[in-house]
């Protein structure tokens, strides 16, 4: 998940994994799953999302989510980025 195309050999060491798609918005990802398995008394729908493409204009996954849900009534994105910063 969330890779991009690239050399990069991979390799475990110590307990730790490393390579292409070893960290990145996996952590994001986990931790808005288990906020959204524990609202129970939440009343609205919570629709998590693991888009392909995410960080390209015109995502296929960001474009397939949008043609097939509703409009939300908010969105939390969980991409660490440092753009902006």
């Amino acid at each position: 998940m969330d890779t991009v195309p690239g050399d990069l050999p991979v390799r475990s060491a110590e307990d730790r994994l490393y390579g292409r798609g070893a960290v990145d918005a996996k952590g994001p990802l986990a931790t808005m799953i288990c906020a959204a398995a524990g609202a129970r008394k939440f009343r609205g729908r919570i629709v998590v999302v693991g888009a392909v493409e995410e960080e390209t204009p015109g995502s296929r996954g960001a474009m397939e989510i949008r043609g097939s849900h509703a409009q939300p009534g908010a969105v939390v994105i969980g991409e660490p980025c440092a753009r902006g910063a």
